[in-house]
C-alpha cells in the first residue's frame, strides 16, 4: 500500500512539476527515476508558481521519505543525477530553482555563444544553458568540490562536446595554483572558498585554482560572452580575477549571486562589483520575475543585507534592449 501510494504522489507531481524551458518531466518509479522531457506548447500547465511547488516538494519528501533519494531527471536531453536529500535538489527536481535567473539566461544566452560557469554545483545551470548555446556554443563549467564534481563530469561527457568540466576553484591568487576550500560533507550541494565565523562544521580541503583572466588567456578564448557565477561568498575574489580579461576589452554579460548576508565578505563583494561598474562601465541590475530587469543603483545596492543574484550589463548593451 505504502510503495502504491508513493508511486501515486511521485507520478502525479511529475505530470504538475513544469520547468522554466517548457519541459517537464513525468517520473515513472521513484527508487530508480529517469525523468523523460517532453515539450509543450503555449502556456505551461501544473503547480502555477515556484513557491507552491517548494511547499509541495519539501511535503512528499518529508512524507515519503524514501530510501533511496537519487533519482535521475533530464535537461536538454542530458542527464543530471540530484540527491533529494539536499534541499537545493529538490528544488531543482521540481522546478522551483531560480526560475528568474533561468528565465534570464534563456531570453540573453544565444546560439553560439561562449559561457564559463563559475561555480557549477552539479550542472543544472549547465544543462540548461547548453540548450541555449546550441550546437555551435560552448560552456565551460568550474566546479572544485570532490563530492559532486562527478556529477558534473558525467554530464559534460554526455554533451557531446558543448560543456567541458574542470575541477578547479575560479579566485584571484593562489599559491603554487591551489586554494583553500570549504565543504560541508552531509550537505554536499554548498562549499566555497572563503569562510563566515570561526569555521566549525567546515571541512577544509586544498583544491586547484586559477583566475578567469588566467583562464581565458591559456585557453587562448577569442570572447567570452556570457559568465554566471555562484560561489558562496568567494564572488569578490572571481570578479576581481577577471579584472585583466576586462582591461584587454572582454564585455562578457556577467550573473553573479552575491552573499550580502555573509557579514565577512559583504563589503568586498561590494567593492568588487562598484569597481566593475566605476571602471569598466558596467551597470546593475536586479532579475524581476519573467527573466526582465530592473536597474539598480550602486548606493541601494550597498543597503542589502540578504543573497541575492545581480546582473551586469556592459556599456555595449543598449538601455532598451536592457529593459524591452
Amino acid at each position: 500500500m505504502e510503495t502504491q501510494l508513493s508511486s501515486s504522489i511521485w507520478a502525479y507531481l511529475g505530470r504538475h512539476k513544469n520547468v522554466v524551458s517548457k519541459q517537464f518531466f513525468q517520473p515513472t518509479d521513484p527508487t530508480n527515476l529517469e525523468v523523460k522531457p517532453r515539450f509543450q506548447r503555449g502556456k505551461p500547465a501544473g503547480l502555477p508558481w515556484a513557491r507552491g511547488r517548494v511547499t509541495i516538494s519539501e511535503f512528499v519528501y518529508r512524507l515519503l521519505s524514501p530510501q533511496n533519494s537519487m533519482v535521475e531527471m533530464r535537461i536538454n536531453h542530458l542527464p543530471l543525477t540530484v540527491d533529494l536529500a539536499e534541499q537545493e535538489a529538490r528544488y531543482i527536481y521540481f522546478g522551483a530553482f531560480e526560475c528568474n535567473e533561468i528565465e534570464f539566461m534563456q531570453r540573453w544566452v544565444k546560439r553560439g555563444d561562449t559561457v564559463v560557469d563559475v561555480g557549477a554545483n552539479i550542472g543544472y545551470i549547465s544543462a540548461i544553458l547548453a540548450g541555449a548555446v546550441g550546437s555551435k556554443g560552448k560552456i565551460y563549467a568550474f566546479e572544485p568540490n570532490p563530492i559532486i564534481f562527478p556529477q558534473l563530469r558525467t554530464l559534460a561527457k554526455a554533451s557531446a562536446g558543448r560543456i567541458e568540466a574542470f575541477q578547479s576553484a575560479i579566485t584571484d591568487k593562489s599559491e603554487n595554483g591551489v586554494t583553500d576550500f570549504y565543504i560541508v560533507s552531509d550537505h554536499s550541494m554548498w562549499s566555497s572558498t572563503v569562510i563566515e565565523g570561526d569555521g566549525s562544521g567546515l571541512d577544509r580541503i586544498q583544491v586547484p585554482s586559477i583566475s578567469l583572466s588566467e583562464f581565458i588567456a591559456n585557453g587562448g578564448l577569442s570572447r567570452v560572452d556570457f559568465i554566471k557565477i555562484d560561489v558562496e561568498g568567494g564572488e569578490a575574489d572571481v570578479l576581481r580575477g577577471a579584472s585583466q580579461f576586462l582591461t584587454d576589452g572582454g564585455k562578457p554579460i556577467i550573473m553573479c549571486e552575491l552573499a550580502a548576508s555573509l557579514v565577512s565578505v559583504r563589503t568586498q563583494s561590494f567593492a568588487a562589483v562598484e569597481r566593475l561598474l566605476v571602471d569598466f562601465g558596467y551597470r546593475a541590475f536586479l532579475i524581476a520575475p519573467g527573466g526582465k530587469l530592473s536597474p539598480m543603483l550602486l548606493s541601494e545596492l550597498k543597503q542589502q543585507t540578504h543573497t541575492f543574484n545581480i546582473v551586469l550589463l556592459p556599456a555595449t548593451v543598449r538601455t532598451e534592449e536592457a529593459l524591452g
